[in-house]
């Protein structure tokens, strides 16, 4: 079952405009079919298996600020990455 949450926040005063936006995504496994190594001794050599890989729960967080100096010029700031 996959699991996420995305929330944008933002603040504006006259021209200057703050905005952040947080991405969830929680643990999840997921199923593949890989394929067997095989051996020299193996008579049936593409055997496959289902395997789990499994997703660890991350989070992003993205901030921008910006000045809306006319309606064709904005420059902004975003968050370092």
């Amino acid at each position: 079952m996959k699991q996420a949450l995305n929330v944008t926040l933002k603040l504006q005063h006259r021209q200057v405009r703050l905005q952040r936006l947080d991405h969830y995504n929680g643990s999840r496994a997921e199923s593949r079919l890989a394929r067997k190594p095989s051996n020299i001794t193996d008579v049936p050599v593409n055997q496959y298996y289902n395997e789990l890989q499994y997703q660890a729960p991350r989070e992003l967080v993205d901030v921008r600020v910006d000045y809306k100096w006319n309606r064709k010029f904005t420059p902004y700031f975003p968050s370092a990455k």
